[in-house]
């Protein structure tokens, strides 16, 4: 009886360590899932290593879409932005190169993989570092198709009145000024002309200004009703690759800008030097006087209104217009005119923008 029992007692502890075993190995054991973090999401600011420097730059790491979003103010105020796709990881960091990363607290350390590059990042909340706030936009409110056979040379300011605008073009093999309209694409009038010049329109007169944007230094000249082939002299000055004429409808004063060098003077006197660029260290294409003291600059294909007086100073930076590289920039304080290439097509054009 006893056998009996010892055996059933073994028998049945055998069978519940067995079932018991059973039961534990055909449990699944779930474990919590933990994701790399990624700590570089997020708005950082350059560290300069010159600590006397106004130039600013700002990398942007958005965590929803893969861009990477490069900020920056040079020393002067002029903006700009750019973008590329990135990935990353706990520790890598992938954009244009490999490199690899490491935070700490509000620091950011990034390694290019080849030379050990080091960049030093500050974690910023600032709300003017802002991709929609950055820099301005523009739009294109009409495109108007260029004559055959012009390029960047014919980069002079034009001018312009209502649907038509005045410029200069060699493309039948000599040089003619020309009146064009803009909504037809079709040469109204024109006048023989010898060189590039760059131009304004004075509407309180019907008169066009003329500035050489040659080699050969000449006055300026205006042009009335576009009727008077040579013109007659509106200064004692002689100017040559004049990128800009403008005029200031309020003060009369005229400006030309050349090589760097924004002259002013009145109508039928002597022009002297206003403002220089070299100064500022840095390559402005054009200036164009535009309204209340401000003028329209072209740097980098970008247009920016800026002032002059009384210390050089950026008011607003704008978007490039995308697809289309700008040669030259005009306004008369109200509409903006700019000429340039179209990228997609490669036809150059002259579009009226708004800013």
């Amino acid at each position: 009886m006893k056998s009996k029992l010892f055996l059933f007692s073994v028998l049945f502890t055998f069978i519940f360590h067995s079932c018991t075993k059973e039961k534990v190995t055909n449990n699944t054991i779930k474990e919590k899932y933990n994701p790399e973090q990624i700590k570089i999401y997020g708005k950082w600011k350059l560290i300069n290593e010159n600590p006397s420097s106004l130039k600013e730059e700002f990398y942007i790491f958005d965590s929803i879409t893969p861009f990477l979003y490069y900020l920056s103010s040079d020393e002067i105020g002029f903006k700009n932005y750019e973008s590329a796709v990135y990935t990353a990881t706990k520790n890598t960091l992938i954009f244009n190169s490999v490199y690899v990363y490491e935070v700490n607290n509000d620091t950011l350390i990034i390694k290019s993989a080849p030379d050990n590059e080091i960049i030093k990042l500050l974690k910023t909340n600032r709300t003017d570092v802002d991709l929609k706030t950055w820099m301005s936009k523009s739009s294109t409110l009409l495109i108007s198709k260029a004559l055959p056979e012009m390029n960047n040379e014919n980069s002079g300011s034009i001018a312009f009145n209502g649907n038509f605008i005045f410029f200069n073009s060699n493309y039948t093999g000599n040089n003619w000024f020309y009146k064009y309209n803009v909504i037809t694409n079709s040469v109204v009038d024109s006048l023989t002309n010898s060189g590039n010049v760059s131009a304004c329109y004075k509407t309180s007169t019907n008169e066009i200004y003329v500035a050489s944007n040659y080699s050969s230094s000449s006055p300026l000249v205006k042009i009335k009703d576009f009727t008077n082939v040579g013109g007659s002299l509106i200064s004692v000055t002689n100017f040559d690759y004049a990128k800009n004429l403008s005029y200031n409808p309020n003060s009369g004063v005229i400006y030309v800008y050349q090589n760097g060098i924004l002259f002013s003077g009145s109508e039928g006197g002597v022009f002297s030097e206003l403002f220089a660029t070299e100064p500022l260290g840095v390559n402005i294409a054009q200036i164009n006087y535009y309204t209340n003291d401000e003028f329209l600059t072209l740097r980098d294909n970008k247009i920016h209104r800026v002032k002059i007086a009384p210390s050089f100073k950026v008011l607003e930076s704008y978007e490039p217009i995308k697809n289309f590289v700008i040669f030259s920039v005009s306004t008369n304080g109200s509409e903006v005119w700019v000429y340039g290439r179209n990228e997609i097509n490669n036809l150059y054009e002259f579009r009226k923008i708004s800013i």
